[in-house]
Formats: C-alpha cells, sequence, structure tokens
C-alpha cells in the first residue's frame, strides 16, 4: 500500500474503488496494491484519500488535523503542569525556610503567633448589640397565649 500523488499513467482506472469519485491529475490517493482483472478490465485498485481517512477513522486512527490539536493541548497541558510544578517548589522552599526560622528562632515564633492572633480577632465580626429587653413577645401555643412561667 501507498500514498500516490495522481493516477499511475499506466492505469486504466482513474477512480476512487469506494465512492467511484474521479480523480484529478495531482490528487493523493492510495494505491492498495492489487488488481481486479474482470470482464470490466478496471485494472489497479485506488482509494481517494477521503475513503481512505474515512476508513481509517472507523479503525480509530486519528486525522492528521486532530492529531496536531491532540499534540497542541497535551502541549499546553504540559506547559501548565511545569508552570504549577515550578509554583510548588518555590512554595515548598518558602515552606521549608519558614519552618528553619521559626525552629532556630523561638522569639520570632512568639512574635508570629500573636501577629495571627491579632489578625483573627480583626477578622472577626463585630458582637451583636443585645436585644431589647423592653419588649417580650409572647409565646403562644396552640392559639393560647402561654405564660412565660412554663
Amino acid at each position: 500500500m501507498q500514498l500516490l500523488h495522481g493516477y499511475p499513467q499506466t492505469s486504466l482506472n482513474h477512480a476512487c474503488g469506494l465512492c467511484f469519485k474521479s480523480g484529478m491529475p495531482n490528487e493523493q490517493i492510495v494505491d492498495v496494491g492489487f488488481e481486479v482483472n474482470d470482464t470490466t478490465d478496471n485494472g489497479d485498485v485506488f482509494f481517494c484519500v477521503d475513503c481512505a481517512g474515512e476508513l481509517a477513522t472507523l479503525l480509530g486512527y486519528l486525522s492528521p488535523a486532530a492529531a496536531d490539536a491532540l499534540k497542541l493541548e497535551t502541549r499546553d497541558a504540559l506547559e501548565r503542569i511545569d508552570s504549577t510544578l515550578a509554583q510548588l517548589a518555590a512554595m515548598r522552599a518558602a515552606y521549608e525556610s519558614l519552618v528553619d526560622a521559626l525552629v532556630t528562632n523561638p522569639d520570632l515564633a512568639n512574635e508570629m503567633a500573636a501577629n495571627m492572633r491579632g489578625a483573627k480577632a480583626a477578622r472577626l465580626p463585630a458582637p451583636k448589640p443585645p436585644p431589647d429587653v423592653s419588649y417580650v413577645e409572647p409565646r403562644v401555643k396552640a392559639g393560647v397565649v402561654v405564660p412565660k412561667s412554663q
């Protein structure tokens, strides 16, 4: 089997063996490597690239365009992975540096803990004011006002 650019001059057949589309002089064709010698004397059997592509797709092969798109997608994903790994390495180095500094300098550890407690307190919402106790809504049970003592 081979890919040809145009039908050979020696061939009597200048059409696809599957769809019977006539080929152009420089059109790519697939020479399947066998001849048909019957009463019509068709000669060599060729497939146009469209039919050969459909056969390949049915068998699970990718077209060149699909393969190129997949290569680009894979390259982009690998670049994102590399970038993420570089960020993780930088974060790990910073973390290890911080741990070393905290282990070797207890005063720094205490100062950071105090700052963290202060930052946490600053993020907490302000406490709500106490409810107005001048008015207490009565409790109702089955349509009957129940005194608070119960």
